[in-house]
C-alpha cells in the first residue's frame, strides 16, 4: 500500500532529522552518497540531481522542513532520498517493522 510506504519513509526522515539535528556533521552524508553513486554510475539520476541542488541551495533549516512536508513534492523526493547511511540499521529496522503489513 503506497500510503503505507510514503508514512514509513517519513518516519525514517523524522529519524534522520533528529540524528542531523544531534549530529550536523552528518550533513555531509548526502553530499557524498550522491556523489558516490553518480561515480558509480557513470552519471547522476535525475533524483540526485535535485537533491544535490536542494542540498546545495537551501538552509538546513529549510531541508528540514521539506524533509518532514506531507506535500506531494516532499513525498517523491523522499523516495529517493540520499541520506542513507544516517541512522542505524537498528533503528532503521525497527521503523519497517511498525510498518510491516500485518
Amino acid at each position: 500500500m503506497q500510503q503505507r510506504s510514503d508514512r514509513r519513509s517519513l518516519a525514517l526522515h523524522r529519524a534522520i532529522v533528529r540524528c542531523l539535528t544531534e549530529n550536523p556533521t552528518l550533513w555531509s552524508v548526502p553530499l557524498a552518497n550522491i556523489e558516490r553513486w553518480a561515480a558509480n554510475q557513470g552519471h547522476m539520476a535525475a533524483p540526485y540531481f535535485i537533491w544535490k541542488e536542494i542540498l546545495t541551495s537551501m538552509s538546513h533549516e529549510e531541508i528540514v522542513k521539506l524533509l518532514l512536508s506531507r506535500s506531494q513534492r516532499a513525498t517523491q523526493l523522499r523516495s529517493s532520498s540520499p541520506f542513507t547511511g544516517i541512522i542505524s540499521q537498528g533503528e532503521r529496522d525497527r521503523i519497517f517493522q511498525k510498518y510491516q503489513k500485518g
